[in-house]
């Protein structure tokens, strides 16, 4: 079964990258991090095809965890009342991780933010992917380098179903966190082998050649980034533009 993540840079078409592989025939799931590119990658689908297809489903990622991977399995125990996205207060942090006070309000709204962590700790991971066997052939995610804490984890579990795999997603622009949970995978964006290696060991093939010009980005601002940040990058375009240094008003 073809399992891969396409690491790339910016403006190199990622969104259109994935719509392109998308085809009538094979039961699609999409998930990505932000609104924003739910509604990018739902407009692209329907100029693709002309409408939405019954086919290809598109969730951003916590209503995918929650009504996709918790409801069917977990609802009826846990009773829950909808999410609570505020972080959890400093006092949970004392509680076992068992306790099902540690994933829930008082209210009984379930902590956002945990949701991965008592999906890993309910075992029901193995049920999660035998469930997406069930109802795709393909899985998309997009964003996939905001993922992070028990989140990354459920993505590595996920690897492991018997549906096609393609992440996507550019390392350097890694910008928010799904979950934050103590020390789980707290160094996971701050060295990029390092990341592709555990990606590998999770059972992806690692693309980085793909996508990795940008039609967004000169020749110059590319070779800017490279030179000076460090960041591979290359450019589709040809023409070159100018780099100005501002100067500080406090230096002057």
């Amino acid at each position: 079964m073809d399992k891969t993540i396409t690491l790339a840079v910016a403006g190199s078409g990622k969104t259109s990258f994935i719509i392109n592989d998308l085809t009538l025939d094979k039961r699609c799931l999409i998930i990505t991090y932000t609104i924003n590119n739910t509604r990018n990658l739902k407009e692209g689908i329907i100029k693709k095809f002309g409408f939405m297809p019954e086919n290809i489903n598109l969730y951003s990622y916590y209503p995918f965890l929650y009504t996709f991977c918790f409801r069917p399995f977990l609802a009826y125990k846990a009773r829950p009342r909808g999410l609570y996205w505020d972080i959890p207060p400093q006092w949970t942090n004392r509680m076992k991780r068992d306790d099902i006070k540690y994933y829930m309000t008082a209210g009984r709204k379930l902590y956002h933010n945990r949701i991965a962590r008592l999906l890993q700790e309910c075992n029901v991971l193995e049920e999660i992917n035998q469930r997406l066997e069930k109802y795709y052939d393909c899985l998309y995610v997009d964003e996939v380098q905001d993922f992070a804490g028990h989140d990354f984890n459920l993505l590595k579990s996920i690897i492991k179903s018997n549906v096609k795999i393609c992440f996507v997603g550019d390392f350097f622009q890694h910008t928010f966190d799904t979950s934050r949970d103590g020390n789980t995978n707290a160094n996971l964006h701050k060295d990029y082998p390092k990341y592709q290696e555990i990606l590998k060991k999770s059972g992806l093939q690692v693309d980085s050649e793909h996508l990795n010009k940008s039609y967004r980005c000169s020749p110059t601002t590319c070779n800017f980034i490279t030179d000076k940040i460090g960041i591979p990058i290359e450019s589709h375009r040809l023409e070159e533009t100018t780099i100005k240094f501002i100067e500080d008003e406090k230096e002057r």
